[in-house]
């Protein structure tokens, strides 16, 4: 999740949680948000203290890719707590509504429900603003700024 404007810019759906699952989600959001590479962006990724985020090859990942990993407090939501909100929300709006057939439909409306949430969703942080839009109009400042 990109903290700026609450997008979410990589997921994945798993049966398991492992260090690789969150190898692809990281891998999806770079190449997604940063095409041409991150290396140099003063990227910062915030995470718990789990077992994935802090295994060695995630760590190698987020050190190849020039990403600092800064890991909360132990017992501390408030350290992370966009993502912690964000997660809240996705429960209540969707895991905790739904009875899925299988991981495939799953993945189809979380799928379906990440793309409402980034283009749609109106945050209050944002001035009521989805991610989307609120990225647009970022973007829009600094060409203005440029100009």
């Amino acid at each position: 999740m990109d903290w700026f404007n609450r997008k979410v810019v990589g997921w994945r759906l798993s049966v398991r949680c492992r260090t690789q699952e969150w190898r692809e989600a990281m891998e999806e959001a770079v190449l997604q948000e940063f095409p041409n590479g991150v290396r140099g962006q003063g990227l910062k990724l915030i995470s718990d203290n789990g077992c994935q985020p802090s295994s060695r090859s995630f760590l190698k990942v987020t050190a190849t890719l020039d990403i600092e990993q800064i890991f909360t407090s132990y017992n501390n939501p408030k350290g992370n707590a966009e993502t912690e909100r964000f997660m809240r929300t996705l429960k209540e709006e969707l895991l905790w509504l739904e009875e899925f057939a299988g991981l495939d439909e799953a993945q189809d409306k979380l799928s379906v429900w990440m793309d409402f949430y980034n283009k749609r969703y109106l945050h209050s942080a944002l001035g009521y603003k989805s991610s989307m839009d609120y990225e647009q109009l970022y973007q829009d400042e600094d060409l203005e700024k440029a100009a």
